[in-house]
């Protein structure tokens, strides 16, 4: 997956863990495909303070896929809904539970 799209989607799931700059920051850069430099201009910070803070941002956002698995079960759970074999889908429902 395009990691562009990983950490957008992503952040649907953990924006409200983000600063309310922060989720501004991500939203002007990845989904108004705004410039730092537009970004900084627009809130009087400095093009380095916006890299700085969408970096961060996209570290939060990994590490919080990381430790609560959100997207990744919810990805096995969207599989499971298409799948018809009922032993498939126990095993599956197993190791979601381990």
């Amino acid at each position: 997956m395009n990691d562009r799209l990983y950490l957008n989607s992503l952040f649907d799931i953990y924006q409200e863990l983000l600063t309310e700059h922060e989720q501004l920051i991500f939203k002007d850069y990845y989904q108004d495909d705004l410039s730092l430099k537009e970004i900084a201009d627009n809130n009087n910070i400095s093009r380095s303070a916006v890299h700085n803070t969408l970096k961060a941002v996209n570290e939060k956002l990994l590490f919080y896929e990381n430790k609560l698995n959100i997207y990744k079960n919810k990805s096995v759970l969207k599989k499971l809904l298409q799948c018809s074999d009922i032993v498939k889908i126990k095993e599956i429902i197993e190791k979601l539970c381990r």
